[in-house]
């Protein structure tokens, strides 16, 4: 179990068989490459991860709190769950990778943006009852919120846009872009257009 702060300056690693419990603790990663690696069990509680490093690959794992303040890049790998909230700090880069599918089950707001955000081949679903869907370009973007996602500022779609059945998507006064070629908007649950634009 870890307390309080834990800074690791090169590789924090789980051994199989082994258990990491966080706890509320904030754990620091300021190795490069891949400075987490778990190969047991990582029990993520009410902790806050942050990858520090100047390039780092972030473990595909459930994170309560997750933060990117990489110098150059943060980037996604797998599949990666975040209970509470994902944050890319002021001037840092969290790219989304090959691929990867991150669920973000935090109400409020989930994804707090205040750096960049390179989309790739990402897959992103908001899936916390309510939810504030940052402003930003997504490759794959899908609402799949108990009560509403609702989208804030400008929101570009490269590929497709999906509402699931039974969830509800607000645009509110956005201006939503869709790129994607064939089918970019899947509406299986309930869209609520309000005043946005969408191109």
């Amino acid at each position: 179990t870890v307390y309080g702060g834990v800074t690791s300056t090169n590789v924090l690693t789980v051994n199989a068989s082994a258990v990491l419990n966080a706890a509320s603790s904030t754990i620091n990663l300021l190795g490069t490459g891949t400075p987490f690696v778990i190969n047991g069990t990582f029990n993520y509680n009410t902790s806050t991860v942050v990858y520090s490093g100047a390039t780092a690959n972030i473990a595909s794992t459930t994170y309560y709190n997750l933060t990117a303040n990489n110098g150059t890049a943060g980037t996604l790998t797998g599949s990666t769950t975040v209970s509470s909230v994902l944050t890319v700090n002021a001037s840092m880069v969290l790219n989304g990778g090959t691929s990867s599918v991150v669920t973000l089950l935090g109400t409020g707001t989930p994804f707090l943006l205040n750096g960049s955000f390179v989309a790739n081949t990402s897959n992103f679903t908001f899936s916390g009852a309510t939810a504030s869907i940052a402003s930003t370009t997504y490759y794959n973007l899908t609402i799949n919120n108990g009560t509403s996602g609702n989208l804030t500022g400008s929101t570009t779609v490269s590929s497709v846009l999906t509402i699931n059945a039974s969830k509800v998507l607000n645009a509110g006064t956005s201006q939503v872009t869709l790129s994607g070629t064939g089918t970019p908007f899947v509406k299986a649950g309930d869209f609520t257009a309000s005043t946005s634009n969408f191109i």
